[in-house]
């Protein structure tokens, strides 16, 4: 079984999940982007569970990606 690490970053308007091998060889990525809200002028508002759905999304799109991989 090959090591493999897996990366998440949280930005502004989405998520991205990666899975590396310990080379830094990107393996699986997935993204996913969720709204940034502006209910008011000069307002920006973000739901947090916007960022858990689109990350548990992202990461198990790349765990699909995964399945079965052999290096």
């Amino acid at each position: 079984m090959t090591d493999i690490v897996i990366g998440l970053d949280l930005g502004t308007g989405g998520v991205r999940a990666i899975a590396v091998n310990l080379q830094g060889q990107v393996i699986a990525q997935s993204t996913r982007s969720y709204p940034l809200l502006t209910p008011q002028p000069g307002w920006t508002e973000q739901n947090s569970s916007d960022w858990v759905e689109a990350s548990l999304d992202a990461l198990f799109d790349v765990t699909q990606q995964l399945n079965g991989h052999r290096e």
